[in-house]
């Protein structure tokens, strides 16, 4: 007899970028699962990390991707080919959401600001081991928990399965 895995839906948070910062989020919970920075150094490479990084999370269910153009592209196409519902925005988007405005008067103090408010959010994640923090990891912790802040306008397919899921488990 084979046991059922449960599998836990998550959402990917992308600060999109040739060094680009990644969060995790277990969509059940809202907890942050893992983050991490990657410096891809080329678009070649971050045509091939972003399938690579996209195919090692099987319960991915929904992306955020901050940025746009050839840096956004490659993450596209890869959610696109494993039909993962994505959400593409700007920093103008989140950032009134997340930080106050005087916090983002400009990028350094926006910058500065994720990184305070990331550390807060690791402190209560599940994947509490020492790490440095980059910025563009920061801004993902927040692009991420903004996201789950707006589940629902962002992602509603995901919404309508959660209830669906509640009303069978009744």
């Amino acid at each position: 007899m084979h046991e059922k895995v449960v599998s836990k839906p998550s959402l990917l948070a992308v600060d999109a970028g040739l060094r680009c910062g990644l969060a995790l989020f277990d969509l059940s919970t809202g907890t942050l699962r893992w983050f991490r920075s990657h410096n891809f150094g080329s678009a070649p490479r971050l045509r091939r990390a972003s399938v690579s990084l996209i195919n090692e999370i099987p319960d991915l269910v929904a992306c955020v991707i901050e940025g746009g153009g050839m840096i956004a592209d490659p993450w596209i196409k890869a959610l696109a080919y494993r039909r993962i519902d994505y959400h593409q925005i700007s920093a103008e988007q989140w950032r009134p959401g997340m930080l106050l405005s005087r916090q983002r008067r400009n990028g350094a103090d926006a910058k500065k600001a994720a990184m305070s408010s990331a550390r807060n959010s690791i402190a209560n994640a599940a994947d509490k081991r020492a790490k440095s923090l980059t910025d563009d990891t920061a801004e993902a912790i927040l692009i991420g928990e903004w996201a789950l802040l707006n589940l629902a306008e962002l992602f509603p397919a995901l919404e309508m399965r959660k209830e669906s899921d509640h009303d069978e488990s009744a």
